[in-house]
């Protein structure tokens, strides 16, 4: 009996040495999993935030470039862009719209602005006749105005297929601090944010930043302490190759975050940096069964069986219930996806695809599905637009091309392509016609659509369309061909008489 009751004991002893091992091992494995956890979330924190940042800037930024895209194309109208009637136009839109100063300059070099400003161009060196694209945004022009650091979005203006000048409208570098104070909240307080070019330059500056003391982003770099992911894992790879990412790293002994994300203009990237936190269990729930777990098994030291069940249940729950929650994260995902996608591709006005989709879309059909097809590019234009929006206000200006493009929508297939390319301007591709005369038809139905249009409440409300037809591939195989041959008709249609249509010819170029 005495030697049982030792052996009991010792049993006693082992037993109790034994939970207090594993428990020892398990809590310190569970603190390493809690903490990786807590890192990993705030990482994916840091990474939507900037995400969302650089969203914001570069619809920012090319809803003011379009802007300037359409002062171009109303200067091309003028007869000189030198001529006072110009001038008066810049002066009137710089007092219209956002931009710091409007400025317009000639092949030679000479320019005036809305405001009479003096600007600095020696730095970098203004270029004039890149005809790649039609609308651009240049480096930053380093002490442009007032010693202050200006951004430049810049289009073209054209003189038929010729261009005999560039519009530029600047903002002070400021205007991209304004738009990332907008993402600023309580719990972002402490985001720094960079902007940064390829070759690693700053371009924004600002005394509270973490990037002040130092000259680029491979000098801040330099000085801190990368926490890899895995040891092939390259963050200046990364960065140059424009893939975004988010790292932890250490500077002064204190723990960090950095996030770096394209912008999707001008190669640039926004940099982001937090202090991170390290364990937060606020951002992971107190629900979750593995803490629940480190809770009660103080009192499974008594039955080691029941603790045993005990974990295996909770394990089974954990399995179901993450399994849930990575399903329902992975469709709140897949349709915040959905819905930044419909926003990049489509005019958020009128429904119709934006700009660059509809030239994207158009230019690969022609080149692949549709190269061996017959099809029409039709390219319209409101007339007189500016007049409804003096006369009437921009709420029927709004309303008006809504309705034409609604009057599209039920003119035209599904299956053709359908946009909104400027202010007042839109275009289609009409796929697989049958005949010319099916052509023609269907513009005059178009045509017909769009002057039906009225509004009981506005009886000045009147509506009319002119419309310019290239033909693929008789006028041409690509699209910016079809679409330089579509505009002339149209503003050949729009010169003679507005309201009707032209199918382009080699006559109409000695039109121009």
């Amino acid at each position: 009996m005495g030697t049982l009751k030792k052996l009991s004991k010792w049993i006693a002893v082992i037993l109790f040495t034994f939970i207090s091992v594993m428990l020892a091992i398990f809590l310190y494995n569970f603190y390493t999993v809690v903490q990786i956890s807590s890192k990993i979330i705030e990482e994916e924190h840091l990474l939507q935030n900037t995400k969302t940042t650089a969203t914001m800037i570069r619809e920012k930024i090319k809803s003011d470039l379009n802007t300037v895209y359409g002062l171009a194309s109303m200067l091309s109208s003028f007869d000189s862009i030198n001529s006072e009637e110009a001038k008066a136009f810049i002066h009137k839109a710089g007092q219209e719209y956002p931009f710091s100063i409007l400025m317009v300059t000639d092949l030679k070099g000479n320019y005036y602005t809305n405001n009479n400003s003096e600007i600095n161009l020696k730095e970098p060196y203004y270029l004039i006749g890149d005809t790649s694209n039609n609308k651009r945004i240049t480096v930053i022009y380093q002490n442009a105005l007032y010693g202050r650091d200006m951004i430049s979005l810049e289009s073209p203006i054209y003189n038929g297929e010729q261009i005999v000048g560039m519009v530029s409208g600047l903002f002070y570098v400021d205007y991209i601090n304004n738009i990332l104070s907008e993402t600023i909240n309580g719990e972002e307080n402490s985001h720094h944010y960079q902007i940064v070019e390829k070759n690693g330059d700053f371009i924004l500056s600002s005394d509270l930043s973490v990037f002040h003391d130092y000259t680029d982003l491979f000098d801040f770099l330099d000085r801190i302490e990368i926490d890899k992911k895995s040891p092939d894992d390259d963050l200046l790879k990364n960065f140059l190759n424009e893939k975004e990412s988010a790292y932890s790293y250490t500077i002064n002994e204190e723990n960090n975050l950095l996030c770096y994300m394209p912008i999707g203009i001008n190669e640039w990237q926004l940099i982001s940096t937090s202090p991170s936190s390290g364990l937060d269990l606020q951002r992971i729930s107190i629900q979750n069964p593995t803490v629940m777990l480190a809770i009660r098994i103080v009192a499974l030291f008594v039955v080691l069986i029941i603790y045993i069940t005990w974990r295996q249940m909770i394990y089974r729950g954990t399995m179901e219930r993450s399994k849930y929650e990575l399903e329902t994260l992975n469709d709140l995902l897949y349709r915040k996806n959905e819905h930044l996608k419909l926003k990049a591709e489509n005019d958020l006005l009128t429904g119709l695809y934006n700009k660059m989709t509809s030239e994207w879309m158009i230019a690969d059909y022609l080149d692949n599905e549709g190269r061996d097809g017959h099809h029409a590019l039709l390219v319209i234009d409101i007339d007189d637009f500016k007049g409804i929006n003096d006369a009437l206000g921009h709420f029927y200006g709004d309303r008006a091309l809504m309705d034409v493009s609604q009057a599209i929508v039920q003119c035209l297939r599904t299956s053709d392509i359908k946009g909104r390319i400027g202010g007042d301007e839109f275009i289609i591709l009409f796929k697989d016609f049958k005949s010319e005369e099916d052509l023609k038809n269907k513009v005059i139905e178009l045509s017909e659509k769009i002057k039906q249009i009225t509004h009981e409440e506005e009886p000045l409300f009147r509506i009319s369309g002119s419309i310019g037809v290239s033909i693929y591939p008789d006028h041409g195989a690509n699209y910016t061909d079809l679409f330089l041959k579509a505009d002339n008709a149209m503003y050949f249609s729009k010169e003679h008489g507005k309201g009707g249509y032209s199918i382009y010819s080699s006559n109409l170029e000695n039109w121009i």
